[in-house]
């Protein structure tokens, strides 16, 4: 008797660290250039924005495990559009959203960019750019959210990029918070006031 050996679609796990969905796991897949954002800096970013969450309209543009996306919601956002390219992992990202039971959640198969080009901007009050670094994406985005009115003067908008990289912020605009954790630097961008 020959036994086929089927291969099983590999996937990763993390954990959700707060809210009310805290230590509910959710999985994605195995994809080049999917590294979620790990626990510490989830935890940190969420402790910078703990009293911004709470019924806040949040956009979450790379996706991608939906780790921050989901953690917002977990945490008391009202509402979370999500946009992946990669359609295998939007389909991860949309079967943990059934299985938790989460409302209040929008996937959008495109790409960052493509979609803050092509829609009419209805401001959120929190922004996650975490993009592949290898796109190096983060300037472009910030500038088409501050120049097109994605974004108040009250939002928050979260920037993770390679430690030995800088972006130039809009005028007007500066970092509130930010740190280095290893190879990562990230943080907090808002309007002057």
């Amino acid at each position: 008797m020959v036994r086929l050996r089927v291969k099983k679609r590999k996937t990763n796990q993390l954990r959700i660290i707060g809210g009310l969905l805290r230590g509910s796991k959710i999985d994605f897949p195995d994809e080049v250039g999917l590294r979620p954002t790990t626990d510490r800096i989830r935890e940190t970013l969420f402790n910078w924005v703990m009293n911004r969450i709470e019924g806040s309209r949040s956009l979450d543009l790379y996706a991608g495990s939906g780790s921050l996306g989901i953690e917002a919601l977990s945490r008391g956002a009202s509402e979370v559009v999500f946009i992946e390219e990669n359609k295998n992992t939007a389909r991860f990202l949309a079967d943990n959203i059934a299985r938790l039971n989460i409302t209040g959640s929008k996937i959008i198969s495109t790409t960052a960019l493509s979609y803050l080009k092509s829609v009419t901007p209805n401001p959120f009050d929190l922004v996650f750019i975490d993009p592949p670094y290898a796109l190096k994406e983060q300037q472009q985005v910030l500038e088409i959210l501050v120049s097109h009115q994605w974004v108040h003067q009250q939002s928050r908008i979260y920037v993770e990029m390679l430690k030995d990289e800088d972006i130039q912020l809009p005028d007007s605009w500066c970092w509130l918070k930010r740190k280095v954790a290893g190879g990562v630097s990230f943080g907090i961008v808002a309007q002057q006031e």
